[in-house]
């Protein structure tokens, strides 16, 4: 946004000299200049800021969701958020749809989705501790395993988790698989006591 506003800014003072150089150029007899030939540039300045402050306003809940520690995450609460923004990215005015901005959102939100399914995965009760650290390092995320429990949303969410799915899925596989093993080692127990 400050880009934006450098970018008004500047269109401004071009604007003011063109109006002034078309008042000399006047003045000279020299010919005639349209001070108003930048009030396109002016238009799609405004509309790009407008644009850019309504992904703004839709994002900034996600932004903060993001310093969620991941041990209280819900996924239920996540889902509705992430509904709830697609929905007001799909009810934007039509010309903020033209923009790229409103793609690149879009795409964020998508991939945000998915993630979301996974972390449900990830907070199952099967994935122990010792399954974390597996993951962590597979992952290579720089979070030590001694403060797993202040791994927050947004460590997960830039761990482009998405293109590492194979590591996940090997992890969660082999954390379903002993639990399994536990639970029917755990029952067979009761039958022989």
């Amino acid at each position: 946004m400050a880009q934006l506003k450098l970018i008004g800014v500047k269109i401004n003072e071009v604007k003011e000299l063109l109006k002034r150089n078309s008042k000399a150029k006047e003045l000279l007899l020299m010919g005639y200049s349209d001070p108003k030939q930048l009030d396109g540039q002016e238009e799609e300045h405004a509309n790009l800021t407008k644009v850019w402050q309504k992904m703004e306003e839709i994002w900034m809940p996600i932004d903060q969701m993001n310093d969620t520690p991941f041990n209280v995450y819900q996924h239920k609460k996540v889902r509705e958020l992430l509904e709830q923004k697609r929905e007001e990215l799909q009810n934007v005015p039509r010309f903020m749809r033209t923009y790229s901005v409103y793609e690149v959102y879009t795409d964020f939100l998508k991939s945000y989705k998915k993630v979301n399914d996974l972390f449900s995965e990830l907070r199952a009760d099967s994935v122990k501790s010792r399954h974390w650290s597996e993951l962590l390092s597979k992952l290579q995320l720089p979070i030590r395993q001694e403060t797993f429990h202040e791994m927050l949303l947004k460590h997960l969410w830039d761990a482009n988790l998405l293109q590492r799915i194979k590591h996940i899925e090997e992890t969660l596989t082999a954390a379903r698989g002993e639990a399994l093993l536990e639970n029917f080692l755990s029952s067979s127990k009761e039958i022989w006591n």
